[in-house]
């Protein structure tokens, strides 16, 4: 059995060769990439009037999220006879890449001490179970508002800085991309002009990292997203849904779509490839006649 897959490796290679083969099977997955276990996130929403800090202040609010552990596989390939679990592991290699995870916090808005800093934070399991669960993934913004003496009138969301520890993607150890984007979604629920109570959303915005990398700190005084359009101002009162989605895309994964389609498109060629090693190692030589 050995030798059969061995020499329908030797037949896989020439029919797959190229460079996204060479890409796929060389990959080398860097080590703070790919790194869910024990993930936790969690949203904090912070009140304008806490202290001068307003990411810094007491929450009014914490919530906490665990996302669903998904184990990893071998980075190398493992050629294997039947070509439908070599498509099988591809697909399952390429979902490594992106990571979607998230959050959500409620509260009241008071107009007095109105919510102006949002504050999403994932950590990992810890080496040692006495240490504190590292940070693999920050993000604050701020709430800028444009009012008048007596009203709020609009909203919108000021990014303040994004760091990125340890990526939930996998991703290459030569590049260590990740592109990150962040969708803030908030939802109100109050009395409309009919004394109904109804829920609208009043925000969904998206905050987009393209080309960050493992270990990137973007503050407040580089070059940061601008502020989102603006959105309706909260009502007084008014119940309030902020949740919070974001999702990393690592760099390498295209090579293992693109090698699985290749597969896909040559299963006649690979099968036939097969059937042939397999019928040319099992079948015994013929005797010779003297």
């Amino acid at each position: 059995m050995n030798k059969i897959k061995y020499l329908t490796a030797c037949f896989l290679v020439p029919v797959l060769s190229g460079c996204t083969f060479i890409r796929a099977v060389t990959f080398v997955s860097d080590d703070n990439s790919f790194k869910r276990e024990g993930s936790k996130v969690n949203l904090t929403l912070f009140s304008k009037h806490d202290n001068n800090n307003p990411c810094e202040p007491k929450p009014i609010f914490e919530t906490e999220f665990v996302p669903p552990l998904l184990a990893g596989a071998a980075v190398a390939i493992a050629m294997n006879i039947a070509e439908s679990e070599i498509s099988s592991y591809l697909d399952k290699k390429q979902k490594e890449f992106t990571a979607n995870y998230g959050a959500n916090a409620n509260y009241i808005y008071n107009i007095k001490d109105p919510m102006n800093c949002i504050k999403i934070t994932r950590t990992i399991s810890p080496k040692n179970t006495n240490d504190d669960p590292p940070i693999a993934f920050e993000w604050v913004a701020g709430l800028e508002e444009t009012s008048t003496n007596t009203e709020i009138k609009a909203l919108s969301l000021k990014p303040k800085w994004m760091i990125l520890n340890k990526a939930a993607a996998r991703t290459d150890s030569s590049s260590k991309k990740v592109d990150v984007s962040i969708e803030i979604k908030i939802d109100v629920t109050a009395e409309n002009e009919k004394k109904s109570v109804v829920t609208s959303n009043f925000a969904d915005k998206f905050i987009n990292y393209s080309g960050s990398v493992i270990g990137y700190i973007c503050a407040q005084k580089e070059k940061c997203p601008e502020s989102t359009s603006w959105f309706p101002a909260i009502p007084n009162g008014a119940f309030v849904n902020i949740s919070a989605v974001i999702t990393e895309v690592g760099s390498g994964g295209e090579s293992f779509g693109t090698l699985g389609k290749q597969i896909d498109d040559n299963k006649k060629t690979l099968n036939d490839a097969v059937a042939k090693v397999i019928t040319d190692t099992l079948t015994p030589p013929a005797s010779s006649k003297k």
